[in-house]
């Protein structure tokens, strides 16, 4: 099965070409949340990858919602848009429902500048949506079987450094470097609980932008990670709208969107945080946070 990475430009440029759209967008839906993630765009972009909007929110929302495709003569005025477009002018939309046989697993639209979309072309893309669908959705279960077996060679190769040595800074390198081999990871650290002064110490980082000073320790009640410490669960963060994080501008230039903190809790004590920063790829698989708890538990 071809990787859904190199799937999707090759369909979104053949929806350009076929449909003489000026633009294609990929959205998937997240089986976690339910909400519309923007995965993929070619030609002028009319939505901003990476987006993420609440399940049956939006054009994208209301045709999961409903399997049914929509057309608009005028995006950026129907009243359905959920977002302004990136690009200025009259433009036509059509969406149609990514469908297989068990579930609505996305969206694909074309789009056209200063002209319509005549109801043939609707019908034509909704053909190519059903076949789409279930290329997507196979790709998709290869890929999550792919990542499942690179996520259990990762863990054996953390659980064989934490068995066979006793320095701690050695351990957490080699965890860390093993993190950074799963796909989508673009930076992990690790945090130490400093239980005198109440803050968390950066003890190991990979991935990050070079030359950047050290962050200082980090206040349990202004911080995500300290908020995994005092709730004792794990916190995901989108780095696109919040704030706090040391170096955020750098970590948002280098593309990551997602923020885990797990905490380290070994004997009933919270030991420290594990942060991973990463970029979400198509078909990420729903047992992420599975696999990082069982990273934190070995670390702890």
């Amino acid at each position: 099965a071809a990787a859904l990475a190199d799937m999707t430009p090759i369909l979104l440029d053949q929806l350009l070409d076929l449909l003489k759209a000026d633009s294609a967008t990929l959205i998937m839906r997240d089986p976690v949340s339910g909400d519309s993630v923007i995965e993929a765009t070619r030609g002028a972009p009319i939505l901003k990858i990476g987006d993420r909007l609440a399940a049956g929110e939006g054009i994208a929302g209301y045709v999961i919602e409903s399997g049914q495709p929509y057309l608009t003569q005028d995006l950026e005025n129907d009243p359905r848009f959920a977002r302004r477009m990136m690009i200025q002018g009259q433009w036509a939309a059509a969406f149609v429902p990514l469908a297989t046989r068990e579930q609505i697993i996305g969206v694909l639209i074309i789009a056209r500048q200063s002209g319509s979309i005549p109801n043939e072309d609707l019908r034509l893309l909704n053909t190519i949506g059903e076949l789409a669908a279930n290329a997507i959705h196979r790709a998709s279960l290869h890929e999550q079987t792919r990542r499942r077996l690179e996520q259990l060679s990762i863990l054996h190769n953390i659980d064989r450094a934490i068995s066979s040595s006793f320095d701690l800074r050695l351990t957490l390198n080699i965890a860390l470097d093993e993190l950074m081999q799963q796909a989508g990871v673009g930076a992990v650290s690790v945090l130490l609980l400093n239980h005198h002064l109440m803050t968390l110490d950066y003890a190991a980082e990979r991935g990050f932008p070079r030359n950047l000073p050290k962050p200082s320790p980090l206040s349990l009640n202004q911080s995500d990670a300290g908020r995994a410490v005092l709730e004792r669960q794990a916190v995901v963060a989108d780095l696109t709208a919040t704030k706090g994080f040391p170096h955020l501008d750098a970590l948002s230039k280098e593309g990551f969107t997602r923020y885990d903190g797990v905490p380290l809790i070994a004997k009933g004590k919270v030991r420290g945080v594990l942060e991973v920063f990463s970029h979400p790829s198509l078909g990420a698989e729903q047992n992420w946070a599975e696999f990082l708890e069982t990273v934190a538990n070995g670390l702890a």
